[in-house]
Formats: structure tokens, C-alpha cells, sequence
């Protein structure tokens, strides 16, 4: 196994079922052999105070506003997928569309080199969304992000990154995982109390392996937990968000290069050309449509079919 020594001067190893927090990092080189080793690493003080304050404060305004036209995704607890009218865990969806502040935050430099190292230049950001754990929310239960694909792969996939806009604690819902669960193999569950809990400040950032298993906890407190999740994928993977349906036209015409690129609007071996093959670039998606067409000869053929097809029928004898 290989030795790890975190900021603190520690070896990385598993908590242990039941144990203390996973340790605190603060550097990406860190971040790198923890999450391999691991499955997941929490950098403290990802975020400065100015960067978390804007982001914090434009997902409470966004979630308000939602809430105010009757447009929220409230839901008993992150796991229900049916809406419920003043659950206690609210979503906001298609974050790219609803602030600069979330589009600064998809291409930050942390997130870029960590997902960049472990899926590659060509990743995609697959969704990005709020999660906002209010009092009783209910816990969710144990599992991977990359349950969608046969097998789990042999080899990471996907990479998350949880964005902690407030305190993370065992009380307001934090997140647990399953260190080490990500070297399971096929079909393999981890055992039962296997899980700790990520306790980490405001402006820490969770990164995991999108094999490893983790859920949140019960929200018992009588505050908010504000967090950001964005799911990045291999190239050829399909998102969860489909951008090029779901970014309202002002946003998609000002998407920077570099952020089009990462929303998948671009080709990439062939993947995700429009109407042709084309080289590997950019696309835009006001490209021209070609719809149903007949040739001259066709339409020709098509005229005469008709004119035979309204000819009285012949009645011998």
C-alpha cells in the first residue's frame, strides 16, 4: 500500500467503520494520491471567503426566488425523486443557466486540475446543481455515481466534487463515505457501519472517485446545509444534464470557449457531431437544420404516383 502523508503529517488510511472524519488536506498534490488511495479527499479552505460568500449568496437568492414563483424542487430528503410542496431538501437544477457566479465555480482551478488528472482534458461536466439540506431532511442511502454504467468499469469515470457554501457536520446532513470502497469490485456492497461522516468547514471541497460509496446524514439541527455538486465525466459518457435543451439562449451564446467545451458542445472522435462529421471543434446550436428534401426526379416520381392514384379505375367489358 502506497505511504500517504496529508498536511498534518499523517499516513492517509481508512477512518474505519464508525470512526473519526476523514483528515482535513489543503494541497491538490494531497488530493491526488488520497483520492486514489481512498476513493476521496476533503481540501480545506478550497474556497476563499470572498468566493464562497458570492456563490453562497446567489443559491440562497436563486432558491428563494424559485420558492417565491412556485417554481422550486422541494423533496423529503436527496433520494425522493417526486416533488413535495415545503419538503425540507430543496434542489436547483441547471446551475450553469442561473448565475456567472456557478459558471466561475465549474471551471475553477481546483476543480479543473483535479479532473483533469484523473478523467482528462476532455471531460465533461455531466450536471451541476444545489443541494440545500434543510431541518429534517431525511439521510440518503448508500451509493456510487457511477451506477449507471455495466460493471462499475475497471477504473474511474467519474469524478464529483462537493462544494461546502456552509458548515458540514454530522447534525445538518453532512455527507459520509466509504473510504476504500472504490477498490470494490463488481456488484460488491461495503459493509454495514463501514461509513464516516465528512465533517469540514465552509469553503472545503469533497472529492470523490465515482465508485466510491457515500449518503448524507439525517438533518437533526435547526439550520440550513448549503452545498454545490458537480458530476464530471469521461468524453464519451452521456450527461445528466442535456445543456444544449436545457441553457436559456442569452447563457448559451455567452458561453466562454473554454466552458462550451466542458458543457459538451463540442465534437470530440466523432461524438456529439451536428447533422455531419466534422472536425473536432466547437459546435453552435443554432447550426442550420436539413429536413425531410426530395430530388427533382423525386418529386417528379411523386407527382406521378399521385395523378395514376386519381385516375378512375378501368372497367372492362
Amino acid at each position: 500500500m502506497t505511504q500517504l502523508t496529508s498536511a498534518g503529517g499523517s499516513k492517509a488510511k481508512p477512518s474505519g467503520p464508525g470512526g473519526a472524519p476523514p483528515k482535513l488536506h489543503t494541497s491538490i498534490a494531497d488530493a491526488y494520491e488520497v483520492v486514489q488511495e481512498l476513493g476521496c479527499c476533503v481540501l480545506e479552505a478550497a474556497l476563499d471567503r470572498q468566493e464562497r460568500a458570492a456563490v453562497l449568496t446567489r443559491l440562497r437568492d436563486q432558491a428563494a426566488a424559485e420558492n417565491e414563483h412556485g417554481l422550486a424542487s422541494r423533496y423529503l430528503s436527496f433520494a425522493h425523486k417526486s416533488r413535495v410542496p415545503d419538503g425540507p431538501n430543496q434542489r436547483v437544477w441547471n446551475l450553469i443557466s442561473k448565475g456567472e457566479e456557478f459558471r466561475r465555480l465549474a471551471m475553477h482551478p481546483l476543480a479543473t486540475e483535479i479532473t483533469e488528472h484523473f478523467l482528462g482534458p476532455d471531460r465533461l461536466l455531466s450536471n451541476m446543481s444545489g443541494n440545500i439540506a434543510g431541518p429534517g431532511c431525511s439521510a440518503l442511502h448508500l451509493h456510487h455515481d457511477q451506477g449507471y454504467l455495466i460493471d462499475r468499469v475497471h477504473g474511474v469515470a467519474t469524478v464529483t466534487v462537493i462544494w461546502m457554501l456552509t458548515d458540514f457536520t454530522t447534525a445538518n446532513g453532512a455527507t459520509r463515505v466509504v473510504e476504500g470502497s472504490h477498490r470494490l469490485g463488481p456488484g460488491a456492497a461495503p459493509p454495514e457501519g463501514s461509513d464516516v461522516v465528512v465533517e469540514a468547514p465552509a469553503g472545503s471541497a469533497l472529492i470523490m472517485d465515482g465508485r466510491t460509496f457515500h449518503g448524507t446524514c439525517l438533518n437533526i439541527s435547526d439550520s440550513y446545509r448549503f452545498g454545490i455538486v458537480a458530476h464530471y465525466v469521461l468524453p464519451f459518457i452521456r450527461q445528466q444534464e442535456n445543456f444544449a435543451m436545457s441553457l436559456d439562449d442569452a447563457t448559451e451564446k455567452a458561453l466562454s470557449p473554454e466552458l462550451r467545451r466542458l458543457l459538451g458542445f463540442r465534437v470530440w472522435k466523432t461524438l456529439g457531431a451536428v447533422a455531419t462529421p466534422q472536425e473536432e471543434d466547437l459546435v453552435q446550436r443554432q447550426y442550420p437544420r436539413i429536413g425531410t428534401l426530395a430530388s427533382a426526379a423525386g418529386r417528379a416520381g411523386v407527382q406521378a404516383a399521385k395523378a395514376t392514384a386519381s385516375r378512375p379505375a378501368r372497367r372492362d367489358g
